[in-house]
């Protein structure tokens, strides 16, 4: 009889966990050396397990700088077909009206939410 692996027993549905966990002792005296290490570098405890061995779960922080790099990204393109718009149609008729001025107004102001 093969026996059946320790994560599948402890996981209902047989299907592999997202992640898996390790579980450690230690002396009090080496737990408390690491917990003034983990406070002292203001990250958990698992955190600083996990940076020791070289791996990570990632962070949501990052996740979420992901989604606003994308979400600037996508405004920038669409003030850069804004400008083209604009290009172009002074390219046609030679000169800048009002209208046309407003539009590069309006580009400005968006363009400075994007300004440190």
């Amino acid at each position: 009889m093969t026996p059946t692996p320790i994560y599948r027993a402890h996981h209902r549905g047989g299907s592999m966990p997202k992640y898996r966990q390790v579980k450690v002792n230690l002396r009090p005296e080496d737990y408390d050396r690491l917990e003034r290490e983990a406070i002292a570098s203001e990250i958990s405890m698992a955190e600083l397990f996990r940076q020791s061995v070289g791996v990570g779960i990632p962070d949501r922080r990052d996740r979420n700088q992901d989604e606003i790099r994308l979400a600037m990204l996508y405004e920038l393109k669409r003030i850069g077909t804004n400008i083209n718009q604009i290009a172009r149609y002074v390219n046609a008729n030679k000169a800048i009206d009002r209208a046309a001025l407003d539009a590069l107004v309006g580009i400005e102001e968006e363009l400075k939410r994007f300004r440190p």
